[in-house]
């Protein structure tokens, strides 16, 4: 089975190779390589809030307060929910929300 997938696991391997180095592997745990594929399954409510952009609106704004109070009190599972809605994603990308 893996003949007729060669190239394509070739060109898997050397994209692969090319972002993580084969040598650097061995370092990592199988949970350091899911989150520098997928990124963090932590969400920092304050990151979130800091580099939280608006348009139309301003930080100082009621509506944007009161929305920050409610975020607040989200656990894991609610904000993964929110950050879904907003980038299509549940987990944070490596390096943070910036």
């Amino acid at each position: 089975m893996t003949q007729e997938i060669e190239p394509q696991l070739n060109a898997f391997l050397k994209g692969f190779y090319y972002l993580i180095p084969s040598s650097f592997l061995t370092y990592l745990t199988p949970s350091d390589l899911g989150i520098m594929i997928s990124g963090s399954p932590t969400i920092d409510f304050k990151e979130m809030k800091q580099t939280a952009q608006y348009e139309g609106c301003s930080k100082k704004d009621r509506f944007v307060k009161w929305f920050w109070e409610i975020v607040k009190a989200f656990n894991q599972e609610e904000l993964a929910s929110l950050l879904f809605f907003i980038s299509g994603s549940v987990k944070i990308p490596i390096g943070g929300f910036k």
